[in-house]
């Protein structure tokens, strides 16, 4: 009886640790896809794998065993890396954008810019109407972003 339940618990732990080293693997693959497409400056995909890599590390228990913070840090350098070259295509984007449409949708500017995230070019968008780089209304029952076109073309000849 006592063979059969320690059996069952030792078949139990062996079984979380290869899941732990599973995900630690899949982490460290995804974070030198980052790398790799970090150097290439396709950041899209650089995040795409941050992203992924996120979804591991959170599945790792025993995180400061495996984790180099050192290592952790020059990863989140990276990210900014990559967050700022993003918000800087978007940013370019959204003001080509602004002078030849009234309105769109945030997944037509995703599109327009290739990036997948959403919530950062909402940002963004909301950063440069504060900044009053754009004239525009950000709608979040729409998702949608309305420009005042005339102004933002005038502001576009100023700064030209």
């Amino acid at each position: 009886m006592y063979d059969t339940k320690l059996k069952y618990f030792l078949k139990e732990r062996i079984y979380e640790i290869e899941s732990e080293l599973e995900s630690i693997d899949y982490y460290k693959r995804n974070i030198g896809y980052l790398y790799s497409y970090l150097k290439q400056e396709k950041y899209n995909q650089a995040f795409n794998y941050y992203t992924n890599a996120l979804s591991y590390k959170n599945k790792i228990k025993y995180k400061e065993y495996f984790l180099d913070k050192e290592n952790e840090k020059k990863i989140e350098k990276a990210v900014e890396t990559i967050i700022l070259n993003l918000s800087n295509i978007i940013r370019k984007t959204v003001l080509e954008l602004s002078i030849y449409f009234a309105r769109l949708e945030i997944r037509e500017i995703c599109e327009k810019c290739e990036v997948d995230y959403e919530d950062l070019i909402i940002k963004v968008i909301k950063e440069m109407i504060k900044n009053k780089e754009i004239y525009a209304e950000y709608f979040k029952s729409s998702n949608s972003i309305s420009f005042i076109q005339q102004t933002n073309i005038e502001g576009i000849d100023k700064r030209s």
